[in-house]
Parts: structure tokens; sequence; C-alpha cells
């Protein structure tokens, strides 16, 4: 029972004391502006503010219990090495500290009060103003990815220490402004946009480089915007050197299968269009092909000049291609090469039907047509049986659709010679006959 009452008790006084502790309070006044509050320390219950000037800068604090007389002290390293600092009891429970120095925590013993006590650090803002004129892109930092901007002066930091004497940094936000451009793939297009990007440290932090000329404006920081002193600098207008480069591909031959970073296959004779979209940065284009089956190929690739180039594979094998995108001469060093596509053309196939029936079940083997992949420099030709040619046709696309003269040919045998190039290059010959058969119930005309 009675340890009972102990936990109510050891409950109760946890109550109060976090009571206690989140009633009790400091207020900061003074300065040019509103105080703001910069960090708020938990693990050390510590507040740091900024004023902007000393001038008739205070603190109050107001505790929860009324009739006792508040002591305050302050520290610049450590509370181990705290001084006493008078104060104005203003009412039975708050008291003020004036003539504040800044660099110091103050904060208040009360009698009675908690063994965790509060504490407040002053910083005055205008010893830590950050004049960036002039502003300028650090020529020695200058990459094809990155910039970093740089000024006459650093940035001094803005330091405090906790009760425990650590010493630590607030950080500071500014905002860095330019315009760059933005890949927009449902468009195939750049458009111009504003990119901003937040910086705690404007000379050491790098910003993705913009891809076209443009002029970078810091803005900042949080304090300074807080008290309504902010002064924007902005660089003179830096010279792009970044290149960013997007590709495509079309396949504008009679067959369009596709073409992919997947290795889909292709009939050959296949003709590919190449195109490349880059910043106007770039002046250079160029294209790279290459079979990675041919040793020679891989070592000495084909070259194309131009944004735009068209290529026709005629011979079979697994080719790469690719864009390497430069700027003028001077800005070689920042070069990219694109993505790699894969194109691969197949082995050459080629068979015929040995018997068709024109004009008998129209769009169902009414015509006759080669089965191909591959093939280059088609001809074909239709004989009777006495060799006179009724058909001729160049593109295996097409086919004899068992006429000669607008009129059906008499059913029967009829004879086939076609000569192509296969996809390795070599010339070859197909011969065979075919039958041509129709129903006798059909009385169109005939030769």
């Amino acid at each position: 029972m009675l340890r009972k009452d102990y936990k109510r008790l050891g409950i109760l006084f946890v109550f109060l004391f976090i009571t206690w502790v989140g009633w009790a309070q400091y207020t900061v006044r003074g300065g040019s502006g509103e105080p703001m509050m910069a960090e708020e320390n938990t693990p050390y219950r510590l507040q740091v503010y900024v004023v902007n000037g000393m001038n008739d800068v205070e603190i109050s604090y107001t505790s929860s219990t009324a009739g006792d007389t508040h002591q305050w002290y302050r520290y610049k390293a450590t509370t181990s090495q705290k001084e006493k600092v008078a104060s104005t009891q203003d009412s039975p429970t708050t008291s003020t500290v004036r003539n504040i120095e800044e660099g110091y925590g103050y904060y208040v013993e009360e009698p009675g009060g908690p063994i965790l006590y509060r504490y407040v650090w002053l910083m005055d803002y205008s010893k830590y103003l950050f004049e960036a004129n002039p502003l300028r892109v650090a020529e020695s930092t200058i990459s094809c990815t990155k910039v970093q901007l740089t000024g006459e002066e650093p940035m001094k930091a803005m330091q405090y220490y906790d009760p425990d004497g650590r010493l630590h940094t607030i950080k500071r936000h500014f905002v860095v402004s330019y315009t760059t451009l933005q890949w927009v793939e449902a468009e195939k297009r750049f458009v111009q946009i504003t990119h901003q990007e937040e910086v705690h440290n404007p000379f050491n932090d790098l910003l993705p480089a913009p891809l076209m000329d443009t002029e970078f404006t810091l803005r900042g920081d949080q304090f300074a915007e807080h008290f309504k002193i902010e002064r924007p600098a902005v660089t003179d207008r830096y010279l792009a050197v970044a290149i960013e480069v997007h590709t495509d591909t079309t396949v504008i031959s009679r067959e369009t299968p596709g073409i992919s970073g997947s290795g889909a296959s292709l009939s050959s004779p296949a003709t590919v269009q190449f195109r490349a979209y880059a910043n106007p940065v770039a002046t250079m284009f160029r294209w790279k092909i290459w079979n990675e089956e041919d040793e020679d190929s891989v070592q000495n690739p084909l070259v194309r000049q131009g944004e735009e180039i068209e290529y026709t594979f005629d011979r079979e094998g697994n080719y790469k291609a690719e864009v390497e995108v430069s700027g003028p001469t001077s800005l070689t060093a920042c070069a990219v090469t694109s993505e790699t596509y894969s194109i691969q053309i197949d082995q050459t196939y080629l068979d015929a039907p040995n018997v068709f029936s024109p004009g008998t079940t129209p769009g169902e083997n009414d015509v006759f047509k080669v089965v191909y992949r591959s093939v280059n420099n088609f001809k074909g030709w239709i004989f009777n049986r006495w060799g006179v040619e009724v058909f001729k046709w160049t593109d295996p696309e097409q086919g004899w659709d068992g006429k000669k003269g607008g009129k059906y040919v008499p059913p029967g045998a009829y004879y086939y010679v076609i000569e192509y190039t296969d996809s390795r290059g070599k010339k070859r010959v197909k011969k065979g006959d075919v039958n041509v058969v129709r129903s006798k119930t059909i009385h169109d005309a005939v030769l």
C-alpha cells in the first residue's frame, strides 16, 4: 500500500515539474524589428534568439510561482563559469534583465525551482551581415555539371555554446535562383525555367550547372528576410558550358518492328533515322555506329556528323549507335555521350508458296507472295510453261495476283525465278514452280 502511495506522489511530482518547466518562459524584446528565434536546442532547453542591433534589448522571465526573487546568470562558453546578472523584478512572477551583451547565454535560477533550467542565447545579427557583392561564379571550380559562387568576403559563422560548453553553428538559409533549360520528353524539346535552390553557405555549396547563359541571384539569409534588410546580389552574365543531350530513333524502312535498348530485331535493309536534341551550348554532333561482332568495326566505327542522320543497315549483326555532343572547340572538355542504342539485323530467310488460287477466295491465298526476312536487291519473274514472262516485280512486299494484261491466267503450273542479296552480301537465286488453282464454276475472263 505504501509503495502505491509513493508511486502516486512520484507521478504527481513529474506532472508538477513538467507543468512548471512548460509554463515558465523567456520573452526577448528590443533591437530593430521583432527578435527572431533562430533555433531551439531541445536537449538543453536552450532557445537561440537573433536581434537586429542591441538597442533596448531585454529579456524577461515569467515563472509559475509568485513571491520569489529571480537570480539571473549568464555564461560565455559554459555554465561552470557563470556570472551573476542584475535584474529588475517587474511583478511577483516576472523579472527583466537589461544591458544585454551579444554572444552570451542567459538563464534564471529560481529558489525552489527545478534543477533543470531553461536558457536563452542572444545574437546580434548586425555582426553577421553577409555581403556577397560583388557576386561571381568561381572560375577555378567551373565544371561541366556543377558551378560554385564566390565573393569578396567570407561568411561569418553564427555560433553559440550550450550549457555544457559544446559549440553549435546555426544553419543559414539562402536562395540562389537562375534561368536554365528543362527537357520535356512528351514535346521533344527544352523549355526555359527558373531554378531555385536553397543553400547554407553560398560560397561552399555546389549548384547544378545551367544549360543556358544566365545570371545568378542570391537572396537571404532567413534573418535578413525576417528583418526586411535583404540585399540581393547578382552575378555578371555567366556563359554556360554544360551540355545535355536526348535522342530518339525512327525506323523508316518498309518494316517497322521497332528499335530500342532491348535489341528488337529488324529485317534488312532497315533505314533508321537518328535524332539528337541538345541545349544551345552544343554545336557539334558526332554519331558513331558499329557492329559488335566485327572487331574492325568496333575499333573504327562509322562516323556521321549532324543532329539528325539516316543510316541503312543491310548486313546481319548486332549494331550499336550513339552520339557524342560537344560545344565550340574551347568547350570540348564538356562533351557528353548519349545512351547507346542496340539494333539487331536478322539473318536472311526467303520462301515461296507452291500453290495459290487467284480470284477464288479474296484475301486468302489469292496472291503469290514470298515470305522473307533481310532480303536486299530483290527481283522476281513468273514464266508460263513455254518460258514466256507473265509477271515481274522488285518489291518483296508485293506479289502476283494471277493476272496478265488484266486477265487471269489459265490454271496450271507456272515457274518463278527470284534473285536477291542476302544479309551477308552474297547474291542468291531461288527457283521453283507454283500451281495456279481456279474453280470451274468461276467464269472470270482468262487469257
